[in-house]
Order: structure tokens, then sequence, then C-alpha cells
């Protein structure tokens, strides 16, 4: 197993809108993909643990990690489970949530603000949060949870 392996599927190795881009790019017809497809392409490996671990021990940790990163996924209104539990799908706000482009224009501007332009932005920011839907907001959070460097949300 290489030196780099993912051992962990936490907000800091992959953000929710990275898993959820994963998610939409691996659905079938319907937007469905299974456990197991996400757990293929993500490719999580169980720690070594002083032992290195079997096909199997890698399989059920891998499964263990998919399950319960969208489990809260769910939790969050970004997508739902289907009734067998072994698949997952975009919801509409889910959807919504992840089609935002950062344009070259609006990084450039943003590059370019003030710190005291950046203050008022971030008030704005922090007055159309409160409007926001519950899904919305978690993702808002998480996002800037994650780009701050806090590790729990």
């Amino acid at each position: 197993m290489g030196a780099n392996a993912l051992h962990s599927l936490k907000n800091d190795d992959y953000s929710d809108r990275e898993l959820l881009h994963i998610l939409r790019d691996q659905g079938d017809d319907e937007g469905w993909s299974t456990t197991y497809d996400l757990v293929d392409v993500l490719g999580i490996k169980a720690p070594q643990n002083g032992h290195e671990p079997t096909k199997e021990e890698h399989a059920a940790h891998a499964v263990r990690c998919v399950g319960t990163r969208f489990s809260w996924m769910v939790r969050y209104g970004f997508c739902e489970r289907d009734e067998d539990k072994t698949g997952w799908r975009l919801t509409p706000e889910g959807n919504d949530l992840i089609d935002g482009k950062m344009t070259r224009q609006l990084r450039e501007r943003l590059d370019r603000m003030k710190p005291g332009d950046r203050v008022l932005l971030m008030r704005e920011i922090a007055g159309a949060y409160t409007g926001l839907s519950d899904a919305a907001r978690a993702m808002v959070r998480r996002e800037w949870q994650r780009g701050t460097g806090r590790k729990r949300g």
C-alpha cells in the first residue's frame, strides 16, 4: 500500500462538494450509485495498525467510511439513500449546491479586494447565511470549517 493511501473519508480528505460531484459522476441513469461503486472510485485502504490488512479488511473499512460519510450527507439533505441502503444519489438541493462556479473574473475580483472590502463581503455573506435552507447552511459551514482548518463539523 502506498504512503499516500486514503484511510478515511473526513471533510479534510474530501469536501462534501467533491464527494457529491463524484456521486453525480458515478450515478446511473436515475442518479443512483452504490456504496461499492464509490469505494472503487475513492480507493480507501484500511490503515496497517501493525499488520498488512487483508482484502476483506480493506473492503469492510472502505464500506464503513463511505457509509458513515454519506449517511451524514443524507442527514444534511445533500443526498438520499435507497430503500436497500446500498445506494446513494443527490437530492435536488444537493445538485443545486454543487453547481456553483468560481469564474476567473470573480477570482480576480476577490484577489484584488482590500481587507476592509473583505470584511464587508463577509458581513453580506453572514447576513445571507441566515436565510439559507438547512442544507445550504450546513454546506457553507462545512466549507468554511474545511477552508479554515477546523476539524469538526
